[in-house]
């Protein structure tokens, strides 16, 4: 992959549209990542943070979309299309500044300058937490992607810390919307939700 991403996807497609490997089911085409989210009554990551182990161990997280099957999602699906026209127009303006930012090099590094970005900024936009935070938060994942696997079963201890850094940050935005809830996304959730949008044990 680091040396040419074309021959690297070329070979993981090589074991077929939906392929076992490492613990992990791998979707190659976007015929299979389709059909896998609309039967979740095969493919569900509902397990991956239901169990006891890693660093996510210590808080249930119901409300995820993407952790989350099934039923489980109806009440997720009825809330994302009525994001507002507002904050739509905020994310698009967002991604315009991102954009500013290198159109005058006459060039750019589409993963580090844009799509390594633009998602986590979504994130915070949707869920009503400051912009400012984005580059820890996207510190704060990578760290935990990076140094946890499907295979493991309990973090290290710098993992650890780093998760309880993460799920802390947003236990504390969760407590102050629950307090004093605002137009965002998670205030919504945990208003529909109730106390089982999330809590940590």
């Amino acid at each position: 992959m680091t040396r040419d991403r074309t021959a690297g996807w070329a070979y993981v497609r090589s074991f077929g549209e939906v392929f076992e490997g490492d613990g992990a089911w791998y979707l190659t085409s976007a015929d299979a990542v389709q059909y896998a989210q609309q039967h979740p009554e095969i493919f569900s990551s509902a397990r991956a943070l239901t169990r006891r182990e890693g660093p996510c161990r210590s808080y249930r997280l119901p409300w995820t979309p993407r952790i989350t099957s099934g039923i489980g999602q109806s009440w997720t699906r009825c809330l994302l299309p009525e994001w507002s026209t507002r904050s739509r127009m905020s994310c698009a303006a967002k991604l315009g500044v991102l954009i500013d930012a290198f159109v005058g090099r006459g060039s750019c590094d589409v993963i580090a300058d844009l799509a390594r970005l633009y998602p986590t900024q979504v994130f915070l936009t949707l869920f009503g937490l400051p912009l400012e935070d984005r580059d820890r938060f996207i510190e704060w994942a990578e760290f935990i992607i990076e140094h946890t696997g499907v295979a493991t079963a309990e973090p290290d201890e710098q993992v650890a810390a780093v998760a309880g850094e993460l799920f802390g940050y947003l236990q504390s935005y969760v407590d102050a919307k629950r307090q004093s809830p605002g137009p965002d996304m998670l205030s919504r959730i945990l208003k529909l939700h109730g106390e089982d949008a999330w809590s940590n044990e």
